[in-house]
């Protein structure tokens, strides 16, 4: 079932983050709870923010988002903050619909481009064929150095 996120969830998008951390590149650098918390706290719910997840009993997938103005163009832009899931979901239905809801609802809100990152480090190589699949072209890329 897929439904809005809500403070309530944050337990469980924290775990789910913690997850995905520990299978990322990125996992030497541990998660901070109580900053995420708080953030999630602020923003869940609130105009310009859109956050769904997918639940089986517990959260197997979501997407968190936002619309801002481009920088330099009169352009409002759909941006994902994260798109998380466990293995089992990943490049499945659940992830499709998240997307599809989340350029639905920046349609919806006045969003001119809708942006999908993929830039955790886990199976990137098959993520990217599969949000092609459904509508998304690369556009760029996403580089990161550790330093």
């Amino acid at each position: 079932m897929i439904r809005d996120l809500t403070t309530a969830d944050i337990p469980k998008i924290l775990e789910l983050g913690h997850r995905m951390n520990a299978e990322s590149p990125y996992n030497a650098y541990p998660l901070n709870m109580a900053r995420t918390a708080h953030i999630l706290q602020e923003i869940l719910g609130q105009d310009g923010v859109f956050a769904q997840g997918s639940f089986r009993d517990d959260l197997k997938a979501m997407l968190i988002g936002e619309i801002n103005q481009h920088l330099f163009m009169d352009v409002m832009v759909a941006q994902d903050l994260v798109v998380y899931s466990v293995p089992s979901a990943r490049g499945g239905v659940q992830v499709k619909q998240l997307a599809d809801n989340f350029r639905v609802w920046a349609k919806d809100n006045g969003a001119d481009i809708v942006k999908i990152d993929v830039d955790a480090g886990i199976n990137n190589d098959r993520a990217i064929p599969f949000f092609n699949k459904i509508g998304f072209e690369v556009s760029g890329a996403c580089l990161t150095r550790f330093v």
